[in-house]
């Protein structure tokens, strides 16, 4: 069969996914950075950072790329911690460092940056925020190979 055919019936009879990358960033007193969003479900508006990967885009470089768009920030020491499909949505989750602090808004989807203790992090943000963050901080302490 014909390249373009094969590629068409794939498509045809496969379903469509969303991807995005989403961070749970450290700095070095271990706060984690969380962003309040313009457009969240969650009533506070605050989450992860994180956005949608571009065609032909790595995780890492989109999550990379988001940061620096929305905050300004630098992050280095990307490990997977895990990757979770939501309804036609999969979400790949990294714990991350911040090459530095000063999480400046840039982008009209972010009303506020902060830092916060992870014990800080309650109701702001849902449940599953909250284990991704849990999971990520075990991952982070853990030597890398």
């Amino acid at each position: 069969m014909p390249r373009k055919m094969r590629r068409f019936l794939v498509r045809l009879t496969q379903s469509s996914f969303t991807v995005s990358a989403v961070g749970v960033v450290f700095d070095e007193a271990q706060n984690v950075l969380l962003l309040k969003h313009l457009i969240r479900a969650n009533r506070s508006g605050w989450g992860l950072p994180g956005g949608f990967i571009n065609p032909g885009e790595q995780p890492e470089n989109a999550l990379k790329r988001e940061l620096m768009e929305e905050v300004g920030i630098n992050i280095t020491d990307l490990r997977h911690v895990k990757t979770r499909t939501v309804g036609s949505h999969v979400e790949i989750i990294y714990v991350c460092r911040a090459e530095n602090t000063d999480a400046n808004p840039k982008k009209g989807e972010i009303i506020e940056a902060g830092w916060f203790q992870i014990d800080e992090v309650k109701t702001e943000i849902p449940t599953i925020e909250r284990e991704h963050i849990r999971l990520a901080r075990k991952i982070s302490e853990k030597p890398q190979n």
